[in-house]
């Protein structure tokens, strides 16, 4: 079988992290100008704003950080 090459992209915009069901919020350690690599399945539909492509994923799907 064919493995298909991870995507890497430029983080534009991040959030703060995600809450536990205590409500302690964890940090992903994703910066803004952060180059991500992840899957090209965690691509969705683009967002489209003054001509260009933009994707919102989940930290979860981000294999890692290349600094």
């Amino acid at each position: 079988t064919a493995v298909e090459k991870p995507a890497r992209g430029t983080v534009v915009s991040v959030g703060e992290g995600r809450f536990t069901t205590n409500g302690t919020r964890i940090d992903h350690g994703i910066k803004l100008g952060d180059v991500v690599i992840f899957s090209k399945t965690a691509l969705n539909q683009p967002l489209v704003h003054d001509g260009e492509e933009y994707h919102v994923m989940l930290a979860e799907q981000i294999f890692g950080v290349d600094r």
